[in-house]
C-alpha cells in the first residue's frame, strides 16, 4: 500500500493541490473557499459551524471606550436665573483626572472657575469644577478628558446667567 501524498489527496478530494494543507486546519466555514466545502464531511462541517458560532459569541463586543458627556450641570445651552456654584459633567466612561481638564471662561475669555477640577465622590465618571461668583453673562465650558483606558476626547458647551 502506498502512502498518500498531497497529489493523491487532491485527486481523491477533487480539490486543487494548494488546498490540501488547508483541509487540516479547523477553519470557520465562512473563511473556507467555496471549492473546499464539498470536500468536508458532514461532521466536519458541523464542527466548523459550531466553532465559528462559539468564536463569535465568545469574542468581546466592541467597546465605545471613549468618554463622552452623558449629562451636564448646568444643562448645555441653558439660561439660568441664579449662577451655579459649580459645573459638573457626567461622562460615559471613568476618567483619569491627572490627564483631564475642565475649565470655564466668560465671554471675554477670562477663566472664572477655581481651578480645582476633580472627580465626584464615589463616581469616577463625574468631573466637577467649582466656580467663582458669576455675574450675568454667557459662559463657555471647555473639557479635555482621558478615560481610564487612555482614550482622549474634548468638547465644549455654553450656558448663560440671566441679566
Amino acid at each position: 500500500m502506498t502512502r498518500p501524498t498531497r497529489e493523491t489527496a487532491a485527486a481523491t478530494l477533487s480539490v486543487p493541490l494548494w488546498a490540501v494543507p488547508l483541509l487540516a486546519i479547523p477553519w470557520p466555514a465562512a473563511l473556507l473557499p467555496a471549492t473546499l466545502l464539498p470536500a468536508l464531511g458532514g461532521w466536519r462541517r458541523l464542527t466548523l459551524a459550531l466553532f465559528a458560532a462559539f468564536a463569535l459569541l465568545a469574542s468581546p463586543g466592541a467597546a465605545t471606550a471613549h468618554a463622552f458627556p452623558q449629562r451636564t450641570m448646568p444643562p448645555a445651552g441653558s439660561r439660568l436665573v441664579n449662577p451655579p456654584p459649580r459645573v459638573a459633567i457626567l461622562f460615559t466612561e471613568a476618567l483619569e483626572p491627572r490627564f483631564s481638564s475642565l475649565k470655564v471662561f466668560d465671554a471675554f475669555g477670562h477663566r472664572v472657575d477655581r481651578g480645582d477640577a476633580h472627580l465626584g465622590p464615589h463616581n469616577a465618571r463625574r468631573y466637577i469644577v467649582d466656580l467663582q461668583p458669576l455675574p450675568p453673562g454667557t459662559y463657555n465650558v471647555v473639557w479635555h478628558v482621558t478615560s481610564v483606558d487612555t482614550h482622549q476626547t474634548q468638547g465644549h458647551f455654553q450656558f448663560s446667567v440671566a441679566r
